[in-house]
């Protein structure tokens, strides 16, 4: 009814020279400048009296900060490495929400409840991603957790660099750039393994024999040359000899392995009818 006092049908309104257009994102009050990280859908154009628009940049997607304090030791052929974790965003922080929602609405429930109806769906949950530096200086990512600890396999060919980075579960463009750590691999051996030979649970109808453990190193047998410690107890965990696994009952078999600086302890079980 207003506009009929102003406007003829079918005319064309064109914009003073005192409004401005400025792309900003979606979904904040007052209106923000979308960061470098906001996605594309989030990010409308409005009109602002020239003067009057955002000069200030949103944090929801901004860049997450990297970790802290992140260190690496080595220990039987294994990495871990631990680190302090980022202080929670406050885009999925919900008592944060609930502050800033606070100053827009009575019940605070209802926008909450929107907000993390797209988290879970477009943002996820805060995690570290744990990457080994390549010789060309690439990434490998070998563990994501949302601890402030990763432990994982090395051998002494492997990689002494490791990077973490902060990241949200699913949107992952406003990943942190990462915290570098360079540890020692001194000692560490090449690639061992061991395993029980023969089957586990042993089951015998007369006398047990021994099938032993095998030892491997970069896939070559080296097991005559490890130190293998085997030590049988009964159900009681009182020690027994082999040459009495001859009654009925149920016995473990513990092996104590070490080859240079690895190490491993295997069990297994016998069962005597």
């Amino acid at each position: 009814a207003v506009a009929k006092g102003f406007f003829k049908k079918g005319s064309t309104i064109s914009m003073p020279d005192s409004v401005v257009k400025v792309e900003v994102e979606n979904e904040t009050y007052p209106a923000m400048l979308p960061s470098e990280y906001t996605p594309k859908d989030m990010r409308v154009t409005e009109l602002f009296k020239k003067g009057t628009e955002p000069t200030e940049v949103s944090s929801r997607y901004a860049r997450l900060d990297n970790v802290t304090n992140l260190k690496g030791t080595t220990s039987n052929n294994q990495v871990t490495l631990t680190w302090d974790k980022i202080k929670t965003p406050s885009a999925i922080d919900e008592n944060a929400l609930k502050s800033f929602f606070s100053k827009f609405w009575k019940d605070t429930n209802i926008p909450l409840k929107a907000r993390k109806n797209y988290n879970n769906k477009h943002i996820g949950n805060l995690v570290y991603k744990v990457y080994a530096v390549n010789s060309d200086g690439s990434l490998s990512l070998i563990d994501t957790t949302s601890d402030n600890t990763s432990t994982f396999d090395v051998n002494s060919s492997s990689s002494d660099t490791y990077v973490v980075k902060s990241s949200y579960s699913i949107f992952t463009n406003n990943m942190s750039t990462g915290t570098n750590v360079t540890v020692s691999l001194d000692g560490v051996t090449s690639s061992v393994s061991a395993e029980l030979m023969g089957t586990n649970p042993y089951v015998w109808t007369g006398s047990y024999t021994e099938s032993g453990v095998k030892v491997l190193e970069n896939n070559i047998d080296v097991t005559d040359q490890a130190t293998i410690d085997i030590k049988y107890t009964n159900s009681n965990g009182t020690e027994v000899k082999l040459a009495n696994l001859n009654t009925t009952g149920t016995y473990t078999a513990t092996y104590t392995i070490t080859y240079k600086s690895f190490s491993k302890t295997l069990t297994r079980t016998i069962v005597i009818p």
